[in-house]
């Protein structure tokens, strides 16, 4: 499915006075001004998928892809929020040049640098990730903190050396709620079946955060974007207008396609 500049798909967007005109908000991370918005995408079909968004002041010149379910817009301060965006991230990204084609391959390394389960992703001290350690694999010296809902698997105390972690530190030091399988390893992922993404690991088989998980999901022949809705979802709290706009541009698309077929 192609994507499209709102301008070339919606000729009444260059208003100014459009409610839903975003050009030139400013983009922010948390409390940080990072650039603005200068566009958004849309698929054949009307359904907004991405804003285009300026980071010059993270990375001079560079425009990115930010999926629309990753942000909060405000349209009383004229601002957008890029839920958890980080420099990183921003660096990892393919970018966005006026006049390209934004194909299949592009988009999967767009998607493979937001998803949750992307290295690039935040893993704090919950005991999510690291088995309750910080961003950063643990050593076999290192010790965990209080922080981790339990010191990564066991109560609110350190662990003596013969203690068993219980399945209240979610789960056995971010594995599942039951004891791991010796030959089990648990990545930074540390979300589904004991430590792994979405499905049972391969016994004797360690993934990697490197690894390129996402391949398994991004098959250009049958992919949609409902297989990602923290990406590409709207909801009423953080864009009711976009959502009310994309209505009014799915059902014109309609009007129009069928138009075309009498």
């Amino acid at each position: 499915m192609s994507l499209h500049k709102i301008e070339d798909f919606d000729a009444n967007y260059h208003q100014q006075n459009s409610q839903e005109y975003l050009r030139g908000f400013d983009l922010y991370s948390k409390d940080e001004k990072v650039g603005s918005a200068d566009d958004l995408l849309v698929d054949d079909d009307g359904h907004i998928r991405y804003l285009v968004i300026n980071t010059g002041i993270w990375i001079f010149g560079k425009k990115v892809l930010l999926p629309i379910g990753c942000s909060q817009v405000d349209y009383d301060t004229h601002r957008v929020y890029a839920v958890n965006l980080t420099k990183a991230q921003v660096e990892a990204l393919p970018e966005f040049t006026d006049g390209m084609t934004v194909d299949f391959d592009y988009e999967h390394r767009v998607r493979q640098v937001y998803r949750p389960s992307s290295s690039f992703s935040v893993f704090d001290s919950s005991g999510v990730g690291y088995a309750g350690y910080g961003t950063d694999p643990p050593a076999r010296t290192d010790t965990p903190t209080s922080s981790g809902v339990g010191y990564a698997g066991y109560g609110t105390d350190p662990p003596a050396r013969t203690d068993t972690p219980t399945s209240s530190g979610v789960g056995y030091a971010g594995y599942g709620t039951d004891p791991p399988a010796p030959p089990y390893v648990p990545t930074s992922y540390g979300v589904g079946y004991e430590g792994y993404e979405n499905a049972l690991p391969t016994p004797g088989r360690a993934l990697s955060p490197d690894t390129d998980h996402s391949a398994a999901v991004d098959h250009c022949d049958s992919y949609t974007y409902q297989q990602d809705p923290s990406l590409y979802e709207m909801n009423d709290q953080n864009h009711q207008r976009l959502k009310l706009y994309e209505e009014r541009l799915v059902a014109n698309r309609k009007q129009h396609n069928f138009g075309r077929t009498l």
